[in-house]
């Protein structure tokens, strides 16, 4: 015990003398190592998670199944940008289509034209009751009817061929008209929201639009008939943006 122990220098004893006597001595330094190797400490982390533990609270997981949700609604917002934008670039470009078409000028195929020649020499020959075989000698045997004749083919090939090209530049317009609705966004469902609503619609009202539908459709629709398909068409389009909307707060 610490009462027994007594400093080895106050009995009088040295060193040497436990030496001799065959005792141990360990040497001591007046400096000591002092500083010991801190226990280590546990990590914030550590500490937290060692007192959910204490709290039996478990450790909080990410909500798959929202992320999934929230990531499938991106995808289809996306997938509907990329569809109205594919929409926007080919009615953009129909457009285009379109105004290259009208800049270009009408010209009737080789074969129209064959046919309207003929035509007009045979209403000529009997205009002026002579065959083809008397045209030859008529330029000779009788100068002004024959100057009437070649007046008058002239002036019939001219206006029958003016004709033709503004009935082929009415179908032109037609045909432009046409590719111009087709190619609107959700055409296939707007063309099928279109045939309930003229059913549903009276007579009286659906009549007018039956009629520019069916003049456009053989090549003979107006500016006027245009302007009542497109005011229809534009009813559809609201009506269906309308039925389509999504309140932003929707109640569950």
């Amino acid at each position: 015990m610490e009462k027994d122990l007594v400093n080895i220098e106050e009995a009088g004893f040295t060193p040497e003398d436990l030496e001799n006597a065959g005792v141990e001595l360990e040497e001591t330094t007046e400096e000591t190592d002092t500083q010991e190797t801190a226990p280590d400490e546990p990590s914030t982390d550590d500490a937290a998670e060692s007192d959910a533990n204490d709290a039996g609270v478990e450790p909080e997981t990410p909500n798959t199944n929202e992320e999934t949700e929230e990531t499938h609604a991106n995808d289809q917002n996306l997938k509907a940008a990329l569809a109205q934008e594919r929409a926007r670039r080919k009615a953009a470009e129909e457009r285009a289509r379109q105004y290259e078409a009208q800049q270009r000028p009408i010209t009737l195929p080789d074969e129209e034209v064959s046919n309207i020649r003929d035509f007009v020499r045979r209403e000529a020959l009997k205009r002026f009751n002579i065959t083809a075989e008397d045209l030859e000698s008529l330029m000779f045997e009788d100068v002004q009817k024959y100057n009437d004749f070649i007046r008058f083919e002239a002036n019939a090939e001219y206006t029958i061929t003016n004709q033709q090209m503004a009935i082929h530049q009415q179908r032109q317009t037609n045909i432009n008209f046409v590719n111009e609705i087709k190619s609107l966004p959700n055409f296939g469902e707007l063309y099928q929201r279109g045939l309930e609503k003229l059913n549903g619609m009276t007579m009286r009202d659906a009549q007018p639009i039956n009629d520019a539908f069916y003049r456009v459709d053989i090549g003979e629709g107006t500016e006027a008939d245009f302007e009542t398909i497109r005011k229809f068409v534009t009813e559809l389009q609201n009506e269906r943006a309308t039925s389509t909307e999504v309140p932003n707060n929707p109640s569950s």
